[in-house]
């Protein structure tokens, strides 16, 4: 499991980068998650509050996480 984590658009970003570099070296990972925001229009609003509603504060990205490698190991 390879999760990556932005705080800007999911499109051409970081997550987009790694998985371009685990194909093209034959690494790619059983699950890739890519953690970010939705490519859509991103109303105004405070850093935290957007992060919060976009699911990017601390336990949400951690639920995720967990949730993530449940999924990966096979455990519900």
């Amino acid at each position: 499991l390879v999760v990556t984590l932005e705080d800007h658009a999911l499109q051409a970003g970081f997550g987009s980068a790694v998985a371009e570099c685990l194909l093209d070296r034959g690494a790619a990972p059983s699950r890739l998650v890519r953690i970010g925001l939705p490519d859509r229009f991103i109303e105004h609003g405070s850093r935290s509050d957007l992060m919060l509603r976009y699911g990017l504060g601390t336990a949400e990205i951690t639920e995720r996480c967990r949730k993530e490698l449940g999924r990966t190991l096979g455990v519900r």
